[in-house]
């Protein structure tokens, strides 16, 4: 088994197992067990598995768990857990990402502490390759390419709904389930779910895409050869207007002059950063072309970003412009919220102490959310089970202007131009979490677990 990483996050159902290995010093007084698992799997799957630590000792302990995954032996978490004298402790939400593997694999997976050992064989079923009419780019091309380009990987959104969530890989290493505002943003505007990796040195690389779903899986995968002499990635020759500030109260024609010199232009996507929103997607052609854009000006210190991609998603990266401050006379302060955002941050103040810093409803799907937090270290202490409370509030006493999704930035230093940039965690709530907790179907573990398993530390 190769060396992978794994997301920790919500599995499926457990179910018993018995213990295929077993090893323990004979003098100690620490023992552990494995007691359920939901093995088999199907490759793309999320692992569960649930122990118990026993202390036949006559003091309590601190007992310094492994989870450990694959012939290698590779440390998937580690944990320090208190079992007073004569009790039983149980351990659960052990969980790891599988790789989507073609043929029915399987491999060791272990607790084990330093006096004990407990180790089952987790079996996992090969999946088949969705239709390539749902992959981009082309995956049974030659797809090369010169080091330190960025190539964007995507899947129809037809198959996504289909089918249910998307795991990406690189060389079998787990790398991400896409999240955040963007994500979002370009399922929702442009039709596809993308992954982004820049390929960073000369080699050959393997992407692979797991899709899961409660049915079936299904995977995708790329072949990617990185090499001095690949082609180039798009160059953009050119922008207008020439001065790198727009008005931001101010309407514009935005100009991009773009070329390729070895693949056909595809099409540029245009982002007003800090909101995230797609302002448009302009289709190019050929190997040399001009993308445009009307804008009825802007958010202020905000960028336009433009991705302009060639046929194989080969992207470029340019934001030549930036909205100026502006103090229009009729201004509402920054912080100020109206009608139901002012109404739900006060409550949010209120019921949980929570300093909201904003929240912006720039879509119909999402909201984004900001607060304060400081002096935190571990995902639980972002507050995350009070704004996930908040959240299903909101969708129970609001449910026709509530959002899908609420996207949720924990902000430690509040003072940068772009809330987002002073993010020491993000997470995200789907509604339908919350209406579930509401009916009681989910618990209010299971409900925090979910949430807890979109967390991630330092967003870019």
């Amino acid at each position: 088994m190769n060396r992978r990483q794994y997301l920790i996050g919500a599995g499926a159902g457990i179910s018993a197992l018995p213990i295929v290995s077993r090893r323990r010093k004979a003098t100690d007084h620490i023992s552990v067990e494995i007691t359920e698992t939901n093995t088999p799997l199907e490759g793309g799957d999320l692992l569960d598995m649930a122990g118990e630590l026993e202390n036949n000792g006559s003091g309590d302990e601190r007992v310094e768990l492994d989870f450990v995954v694959g012939e290698d032996e590779e440390v998937v978490s580690q944990r320090t857990i208190p079992v007073e004298a004569r009790e039983t402790r149980e351990v659960d939400f052990l969980q790891f990402r599988t790789y989507p593997v073609r043929d029915d694999d399987s491999f060791p997976a272990r607790l084990q502490t330093e006096a004990d050992v407990a180790e089952i064989t987790v079996d996992v079923l090969g999946v088949d390759e969705f239709d390539s009419q749902y992959a981009y780019p082309e995956r049974d091309q030659e797809l090369t390419v010169q080091p330190e380009t960025r190539v964007h990987f995507e899947i129809d959104d037809e198959l996504v709904e289909n089918q249910g969530i998307t795991h990406w890989y690189v060389d079998g290493e787990y790398i991400t389930t896409p999240m955040g505002p963007r994500s979002s943003t370009y399922f929702y505007d442009v039709g596809r779910e993308y992954f982004t990796y820049t390929f960073k040195s000369e080699g050959s690389y393997t992407v692979d895409a797991a899709v899961t779903t409660s049915v079936d899986n299904a995977a995708s995968r790329w072949d990617v050869t990185v090499t001095d002499d690949g082609p180039e990635p798009p160059t953009v020759d050119g922008s207008r207007p020439d001065t790198s500030e727009l008005g931001a109260d101010e309407s514009t024609t935005l100009e991009l002059d773009v070329s390729t010199s070895d693949t056909d232009l595809d099409r540029v996507v245009w982002w007003m950063t800090q909101s995230d929103v797609i302002l448009d997607v302009s289709d190019i052609s050929g190997s040399s072309d001009t993308a445009s854009i009307d804008i009825d000006g802007g958010c202020h210190t905000c960028r336009i970003e433009s991705w302009a991609m060639d046929e194989n998603n080969v992207c470029t990266v340019a934001d030549p412009w930036e909205f100026e401050e502006y103090e229009p006379e009729d201004e509402t302060p920054a912080d100020e919220l109206t009608g139901l955002l002012a109404e739900w941050a006060e409550m949010i103040g209120e019921a949980h102490g929570i300093e909201v810093l904003d929240i912006s409803d720039s879509s119909d799907q999402a909201w984004y959310f900001y607060y304060q937090t400081e002096g935190v270290i571990d995902a639980e202490e972002y507050e995350l089970g009070a704004v996930a409370d908040a959240y299903a509030w909101l969708v129970d006493e609001h449910p026709d202007e509530a959002p899908d999704d609420l996207f949720v930035y924990a902000v430690g230093d509040p003072d940068p131009d772009s809330l987002s940039d002073g993010a020491v965690g993000a997470f995200y709530i789907e509604r339908e979490w919350a209406e579930e907790w509401l009916a009681g179907w989910l618990t209010d573990e299971e409900y925090s677990v979910l949430v807890i398993a979109t967390y991630e530390e330092d967003p870019a």
